[in-house]
């Protein structure tokens, strides 16, 4: 059965809903949060987080100058299998061989050329204009000490959040605490979840996002 219906207008018998994303998925997110109206009568929350944008300006830090990622691009361009490599234990560490390995062999199932492109894509994009319009209630989760989001992003993203938001800090090194310390990552999505509070992932692999 089709439903056409105009843009804007909610489907009536529809529940809530609750939104996890991560990376540059949660951008998509975020955009899709426009039009979350088409499809339930109400959001209960939104799950987003990622690095708005990854070059530094005057009244923003992501993290990178400019030359550090046409760098990267370079790197990526000209040998992929060998930056990510070297990508890869830079955002998990050394210590921990089985995210390493695992991460990686996601990594390297991409075409490089398909790499590239989306790598120009992450890493040039800027998605910080979307924050203004999420309205629902979020909880940020960033990571303390992260090489490829430093703690600005999330407290840049809790201050333009136009809802309700809320920064939950993990204590551990690395990009991706879904790979190296899980448990810390589903304690405060229990907590989040049980109490009815709105939750956002951060810091979840940029490439897959």
């Amino acid at each position: 059965m089709r439903v056409t219906r105009r843009r804007g207008e909610k489907v009536a018998g529809r529940g809530t809903a609750a939104t996890v994303g991560a990376g540059w998925g949660a951008a998509a997110a975020v955009v899709a949060d426009q039009e979350a109206a088409l499809a339930v009568e109400e959001k209960e929350r939104v799950v987003l987080c990622f690095p708005l944008r990854y070059l530094n300006s005057d009244d923003y830090e992501g993290g990178f100058e400019r030359a550090e990622i046409d760098n990267v691009l370079s790197d990526i361009e000209f040998n992929f299998h060998a930056w990510a490599e070297n990508f890869i234990v830079l955002v998990i560490g050394a210590d921990d061989p089985i995210s390493v390995d695992k991460l990686g062999r996601s990594f390297k199932s991409m075409r490089s050329e398909i790499a590239l492109a989306l790598a120009k894509t992450i890493f040039l994009g800027d998605m910080r204009h979307t924050l203004d319009k999420v309205e629902v209630p979020c909880t940020i989760i960033q990571v303390s000490n992260d090489f490829v989001a430093p703690v600005s992003v999330g407290r840049y993203m809790q201050s333009r959040i136009k809802g309700m938001a809320t920064l939950e800090m993990i204590d551990s090194d690395g990009h991706f605490p879904q790979l190296t310390v899980p448990h810390k990552l589903l304690e405060i999505l229990d907590r989040v979840m049980v109490s009815n509070k709105p939750c956002m992932v951060e810091n979840v692999p940029s490439f897959h996002a």
